[in-house]
Formats: structure tokens, sequence, C-alpha cells
């Protein structure tokens, strides 16, 4: 007896009704589709039942589909004849789950055997995460992720499916994380077999949001014409492939399909025609969705906030590139998670609050460009290249000034020098070898000496001053044995000097080696000898040799032209 206590107890479970949801989600978040089945062991049951909501008749359909919100949280149950089920308990959180998944080629009505490509992006990382999907008969199957992304590391993953069914099947996907019970928000496919498509790029659709529909045909076909009706009405014709439903409210739930007229002329250009083909229905519902963050741009940079959430810690906030594509992640995390923050690259702008079991949903976009505002980092650029500038121009300047200095100054040098007295310093004359340069040697011009051993010039001054050689004046030495130059200066000058009379100067510097005076014997007159390698015959004497041993030439005792200059000094 007592043996058969056990069988009879799993016998009336069995017999016993149960509210069970389908997908059988552990946490339900505002929006969620979800339908409630009332089985009876492992029957569900198609008739006689009768639903409940906190105590109150709601439904007396078999199956109860529900777009959850908050006022959706409370006790549901089922009964059947006398039968009741438990009591299932559902409370509705109000804020998006930590997870993101999203379609990559916002479709939602694909056609059959059609690849599906989701991405799935969790902000702590993808360990534990699997996912899973609905099939026929309320059943459901898991998909794992790619082993390799199976980790910590990696924020998100692509899934690659196929939609199985038949005309008008639906399947939903969504992601778990096996140990903590967090999950992504749920997506929903719908399968035809029509070629002509009327798709919900948005979904879901939240009231207050822009809403765009779009009549296209499977296999890329032109569409030459396309026209839009809900509920039986025609809405929109001859204006384009999609309809645009701005700032959508409850007035705009319905059921929405279109009929296009296409070629498949990317194929060839003579394709034929087709006219007024029809699409299948869509069901555009309007939910009331968690609460949005706002974004604004006041003067602490971008700031955001969330009034109807509760009780949210942080903020995340996200940067997209100008035309960058986003599928599920809205951009690249910023590390920042305060309040506010400074937008410091270009790119498309969004946060959303952190909230203890999920997330806000995502701001409004702001577009940031460097011409709205530079930045700290590019203010300190135009800081520093300025002042390089205006250091380069001074230092450009101080050489400017220096060197127009050091010029003057090398001028006022000249002109000192060329203004000095004549007749001071031994009666020396400044030779301007710029001016001389080049320049062939002209009746009563000296000539530059050249060579290391040519260090002296001695000149005439006074009478006879620019005559040519014989007239008073000395012919200029050549060759690198002239190292002396002997001058005989003017009346009155270098009286006293030298051994005799004749007022002879001796040269004076290092290089002065020779000063020789030849005296004859028994001669009174002294008798000057000058270095020449050839010397031309003086006045009076030509004809004769007058050169001496060792290259001397010796000058006449009494010379006409000097004796003369001795009586009139007298």
């Amino acid at each position: 007896m007592f043996l058969l206590l056990p069988v009879f107890m799993a016998f009336v479970r069995a017999e016993q009704l149960k509210v069970v949801k389908h997908p059988e989600f552990n946490k339900v978040y505002v929006s969620d589709d979800i339908t409630l089945l009332c089985k009876r062991g492992r029957e569900i049951l198609q008739s006689g039942v009768t639903w409940s909501h906190d105590g109150q008749t709601i439904s007396h359909n078999a199956i109860l589909p529900i777009t959850m919100t908050m006022n959706d949280s409370g006790l549901y149950k089922c009964t059947n004849g006398q039968m009741e089920s438990n009591v299932a308990n559902i409370t509705v959180l109000n804020m998006v789950p930590k997870g993101l998944l999203s379609k990559i080629r916002r479709k939602s009505v694909i056609g059959p055997q059609d690849a599906v490509i989701l991405e799935l992006y969790v902000e702590e990382g993808l360990r534990d995460w699997w996912c899973r999907h609905t099939f026929l008969q309320f059943s459901e199957y898991w998909l794992p992720l790619p082993e390799q992304d199976w980790s910590n590391q990696n924020r998100s993953a692509f899934i690659h499916t196929n939609i199985k069914g038949a005309n008008s099947t639906s399947t939903t996907y969504w992601c778990m994380n096996i140990n903590t019970k967090e999950r992504s928000n749920a997506i929903t496919l719908r399968v035809t077999d029509r070629i002509v498509m009327l798709q919900m790029l948005e979904d879901p659709v939240f009231e207050g949001e822009n809403v765009n529909l779009s009549c296209e045909v499977w296999g890329n076909g032109h569409v030459d014409r396309a026209v839009f009706y809900k509920d039986g009405k025609i809405i929109q014709e001859d204006k384009g492939t999609t309809l645009v439903i701005k700032n959508i409210s409850h007035t705009s739930a319905g059921r929405y399909w279109c009929n296009a007229t296409y070629k498949f002329s990317h194929i060839s250009k003579t394709a034929q025609d087709h006219r007024n083909v029809y699409s299948d229905e869509q069901v555009l519902r309007i939910k009331v969705g968690p609460p949005a963050a706002i974004l604004v741009q006041d003067s602490n940079g971008l700031t955001c906030t969330c009034p109807l959430c509760d009780r949210h810690q942080s903020y995340r906030w996200y940067r997209t590139p100008v035309g960058g594509a986003s599928y599920t992640s809205p951009g690249a995390t910023l590390t920042e998670t305060s309040q506010n923050v400074k937008a410091r690259k270009d790119g498309v702008y969004t946060c959303r609050a952190i909230l203890d079991e999920g997330l806000s949903r995502l701001s409004n976009k702001f577009t940031y460009t460097h011409t709205d505002a530079p930045d700290d980092l590019t203010w300190m650029v135009v800081v520093v290249v300025v002042v390089v500038v205006v250091v380069v121009g001074l230092c450009l300047l101080l050489v400017a000034w220096y060197h127009k200095r050091r010029s003057n100054q090398l001028l006022l040098g000249e002109r000192k020098v060329a203004g000095k007295d004549d007749g001071a310093d031994g009666g020396y004359e400044l030779i301007d070898v710029r001016k001389n340069k080049g320049k062939e040697k002209d009746e009563g011009e000296y000539e530059l000496l050249k060579g290391p051993q040519t260090e002296v010039y001695h000149t005439l001054k006074g009478q006879g001053e620019g005559q040519g050689k014989g007239e008073g004046g000395y012919e200029t030495l050549k060759g690198p044995q002239a190292q002396v130059y002997h001058t005989l200066k003017g009346q009155g000058e270098g009286q006293g000097k030298g051994e005799g009379e004749g007022g002879y100067e001796a040269l004076k510097g290092p290089q002065a080696q020779v000063y020789h005076t030849l005296k004859g014997q028994g001669q009174t007159s002294p008798v000057e000898v000058h270095h020449t390698p050839e010397t031309a015959p003086l006045k009076g004497q030509e004809g004769e040799e007058a050169q001496a041993e060792g290259g001397y030439e010796q000058l006449p005792l009494k010379d006409p032209e000097y004796e003369s200059m001795r009586e009139t000094e007298k």
C-alpha cells in the first residue's frame, strides 16, 4: 500500500495545471513579448481555459500573449473546469537587459532557409553566455556561442543561424548567462514565402520614436513603385520605397502591408516588370518602453540624466565615428562613468544610466565636430605653436640686428682710418684693396704686392705725388726678394733723421732687415742702396753699369736733382 503512494502522488501532480512562460525568461523586462501557457502535465491546453490577473479575469483564450508593461506585473493563474493552476508571480523590470542583441541587416522578415546574423554585446564580457531560440510547438533550443568568443576578454560575438519553418512562422532569439541568469533582449524574426516583404527596421517600437517601414523585394529586385497600406487603406504611394512615421503614438498601431512594381534589372536590362505584387501583413505594436537617458550640451560639456530611472548609480558613454556603422553596440565605450564628460574626438555621442538589474534606454544622439568647441588639448597645441613662432621671430630679429650693428661698426672703422691726417704716422695712406682688386696698375698708382714675403708699402708723399717713375718717385719693386721700400720724404720732413742731411728714414718692422749706406773712399756725401733684382739706369747714368756686387746699385754721389733740393731747403 505504501509502495503505491509515490506513484499516486506523481499521477496527481501530472494532472495538476501549471502556468508556463514562453520564452521561459528568468527576468521579465518592459516590452518583452511573452506567451502564457496553461499546461496539464506535458499537454498544452487548447480550450476551456480562463485566465486571471491579481484575481481579475482577463481572458478566456487558451493561449495568452502579452507585451509586458509595468502594469502587467502581478499574480497569474489559469483554470480549466474545476481545476486551478498554481499562481505565477511575474515582476516586470522597467529597464533594458544588460545583454544587447541586434540584427546585422536590420531585417525582421526573411525568406525560408535564409541565413541570419545576430550580434550579442555584453559590456562585462561573454563568459558563461549562451543563446536560445524558440521553435514550433513552443519548444526551445540552445544556440552556443563560438568557443573562441566565450571569454570576458570579448564583449561582442556574431551568431550565425538559419530560420526553419513554413510561411508566417516566428522565431524568437535571446541570450543569457547560465550562472548569473542575466539575459539579453529578445528578437523575433518572421518567415515569409512571398517575394515582396514589408520590413520594420525598428523593433521593438517605442512611443515617441521615429519608425521606418520599407517595401523590399527578395533578391534585391529594383522597386519602381511602392504603395503602403494601413488597415486596408492607402496611406502613401509613389513617394519611394520607405514609409516614415515620426513621433509614433498608439494611434499608429495597426496592420501594415505594401505592394510593389519591380524588376530584376541588375540581372538583365530587358528584365520583365512585375506589377502590384503584395507583401504579407505586419502588425505594428507600440510599446511603452523603459525610460531613456537624456543627453544635453551645457557649460560642463555633455551631461547625461535619467529622471525616470530608479536607483541608478553611474552612467555609460559611447562614441561612434561619424558615418560609422553600429549594430548592437552604440559605439566604442568610453572610460568615463560620471554624469558629465567632455567631447574630445569627432563622432556621435550617446549615453545610458546603469541600473541595478539593467540599463536605461539609449539617449538621444549628439554629433560633435572639432569646429564646435576646441577642447583643452587643442588649445594647448595652439598656445605652444604661437609661443614657438614668437621665440623664433625674436631670434631672427636679434640675429639681423647683430649683423647690422657689426656692419655699421666695420664701416665706421674704415671711415675713421680714411680720415686720418696724411702727415701723421709717417705719411702712410690707406689702400682700399676691394676698390683696386682686379684693376690694372695705372700711372701714379701702386700695385698690390702678393706673396708671403711682401709685407710693407712705402709711399712717397708731397711734391711729385702722382708722377710717374723717374720724376720724384720710386717704382714699386716686384718679386719675392723685395722686402724693403725706401721712400724719400718731402721737403722739410725727416730732417735730423738718418746718418746725414739727406733726410732718409729707416724702415720699421720685423720685415725690414737691410738698411745699407754705401760710402765711397774719401767721400762725404752719403750713398744709399736699395734692393732691386733689376734696376733701370738712373737719369744721367744711361749706358753705364752701376750695379755693385750682390745686386746693389750705387747711386751717384752728386745727383743734380738731389743737389737742387738741398739748395732749395737751405
